[in-house]
């Protein structure tokens, strides 16, 4: 509280014309002053006046440039919303500069690490180490504090409009959040912009493959995926041996019992998985063959 003091004077007082008088001490002006006025309005007036310059004085002061940037915009925003909008720029610039490309790398290095510690199995390695360079040729090797929700929504649009598969573009999706999440973990985001995003929906009916279409599928298989070879087994064990995925790529020769028309399911994530599958006519005939 400032010592400045507003006296109300008895007028009958030959000596005092004004009945108000406002009174800063020396200490705080570097002289003592004193005014009168005749109204109390006037006083109290005077009185606030010299408060702030007394406040105005104590606060530090602000460089020209920052000063006249201000009053640019006091007539323009609220002192509630120049200090919101201060507040999200210096979140902003407290962010990593770090660009996606060598945030990518990072998460590479990182993934590799992961899967060799056997936090992460191989067909996720594959999948996100293939997919994460792309991200820097759809995205530009932009600074990772750029990339907003809206530019991530973007993303998945245009992948989608190239014609991939919603599941397609939401595995896609998912590297890039991925990405994202290791940056936030470092402390290189302040927060994750595809957290919010809607992913594309990609839950296409699931029926059982007829005969017919089960045909036309291994007719074609070995065409259409000729460069993967392990398309065709995994057709023939999962349609006549009901195996997953996983449990086909897990499966080897000696789990094979082709004397006794019977393989075996190893345990595998799932322990309750663990079996013994008999050989249909088909399946023993491929892999008789």
């Amino acid at each position: 509280m400032s010592k400045i003091r507003l006296i109300t004077r008895d007028t009958n007082d030959p000596n005092y014309r004004y009945k108000y008088e406002v009174i800063g001490p020396a200490k705080i002006f570097g002289k003592r002053i004193r005014k009168r006025f005749k109204t109390k309005a006037d006083a109290e007036s005077c009185k606030t006046q010299l408060e702030a310059k007394v406040h105005n004085s104590r606060l530090a002061p602000l460089d020209r440039d920052i000063h006249l940037c201000a009053a640019r915009f006091q007539k323009l925003l609220t002192v509630g919303q120049i200090e919101d909008a201060l507040s999200k720029a210096v979140i902003y610039h407290e962010q990593s500069d770090i660009d996606l490309k060598t945030m990518v790398s990072e998460y590479e290095t990182r993934l590799k690490n992961r899967h060799e510690s056997g936090h992460v199995g191989a067909r996720h390695l594959k999948l996100h180490t293939v997919t994460a360079p792309r991200l820097v040729g759809w995205l530009g090797n932009q600074k990772l504090r750029e990339i907003t929700k809206k530019v991530c929504e973007k993303f998945i649009n245009d992948r989608i409009a190239e014609g991939l598969a919603p599941r397609t573009a939401k595995n896609y999706a998912e590297v890039l959040g991925a990405v994202l999440t290791q940056a936030v973990n470092e402390g290189l985001l302040a927060k994750n912009p595809m957290a919010t995003v809607e992913m594309p929906i990609s839950k296409p009916p699931v029926h059982i493959l007829t005969p017919d279409e089960l045909e036309k599928l291994l007719a074609v298989a070995p065409q259409v995926f000729k460069k993967h070879d392990l398309m065709t087994p995994k057709i023939m064990f999962g349609a006549f041996g009901g195996l997953r995925s996983s449990e086909i790529e897990r499966l080897t020769w000696d789990e094979v019992r082709l004397e006794l028309g019977q393989l075996y399911v190893s345990p595998g994530k799932t322990k309750n998985a663990e079996r013994w599958v008999v050989l249909t006519p088909p399946l023993l005939a491929y892999c008789e063959k």
